[in-house]
C-alpha cells in the first residue's frame, strides 16, 4: 500500500511539473500596424506563479522605407504609460508615476525599432505613489494595457495574463489532502 501511495504521489508531482514546463513557453502578445508603424506589446508568459516577476516588452517599429518622427501627445507628460487592471477592471498598477520624458519627439529610421522593457512584481500599488499601502495581488486574470502616447493618439494595446498560486502551495494542498484521505481510509 505504501509503494502504491508513493507512486501516486510521484505521478501527481510529475504531471504538475510537466504542466508547468509546457505553459512556461507560452508568450502573450498583441500588435497593431498603422501608417507603416507597428506598435507591439508582449508579456513574457501567459501564466505566472504568484510572486513571479512579469516581464513586459513594448516596441514601436518603422516598417516603411522613409524615416518617421513621432511626437509626444500633450495629454501625457511622459512617453509611455501602462496600466494593470484585475478581472473586475479595478486599478492594480500604473507605470510610470509622473516620470517626465527627456524630449517631445523621437525619430525612427527605415525598419528601425525602439523598445521599452519593464517588470511588474505583482504588487497592487493601491492607486498611490507611496508604497506604504501596497500589497501583493491575488491569483486571477489581469490585463496589461497601454503604450506610446504620440500625436495623433494611437489605440492602447493589451495582453491578458493569469496568476495562479505557487506550485509549492498546490503541492502542499495535494499532499495534505492525500494524507488526510489516507488516514481516514485506514482508520
Amino acid at each position: 500500500m505504501k509503494t502504491k501511495s508513493l507512486a501516486i504521489l510521484a505521478m501527481v508531482i510529475l504531471v504538475h511539473g510537466a504542466a508547468q514546463l509546457a505553459r512556461a513557453a507560452l508568450v502573450d502578445s498583441n500588435s497593431i500596424i498603422e501608417d507603416n508603424i507597428e506598435y507591439y506589446i508582449q508579456a513574457d508568459k501567459s501564466i505566472y506563479n504568484l510572486g513571479e516577476s512579469v516581464e513586459i516588452l513594448y516596441r514601436v517599429t518603422n516598417l516603411g522605407e522613409d524615416p518617421v518622427i513621432l511626437g509626444i501627445s500633450k495629454r501625457s507628460p511622459y512617453c509611455y504609460e501602462f496600466f494593470i487592471t484585475d478581472e473586475n477592471n479595478n486599478h492594480v498598477w500604473k507605470w510610470p508615476w509622473d516620470v517626465p520624458i527627456s524630449s517631445a519627439n523621437f525619430s525612427l529610421g527605415p525598419y528601425e525599432s525602439r523598445e521599452y522593457q519593464f517588470a511588474w512584481n505583482m504588487i497592487n500599488d493601491n492607486g498611490t505613489l507611496g508604497n506604504g499601502d501596497d500589497y501583493t495581488v491575488s491569483p486571477g486574470t489581469y490585463e496589461i494595457s497601454g503604450g506610446l502616447f504620440i500625436t495623433p493618439p494611437k489605440p492602447n494595446l493589451s495582453v491578458l495574463i493569469q496568476i495562479i498560486p505557487e506550485p509549492a502551495t498546490i503541492a502542499l494542498l495535494g499532499v495534505g489532502g492525500f494524507i488526510l484521505r489516507h488516514n481516514f481510509s485506514s482508520s
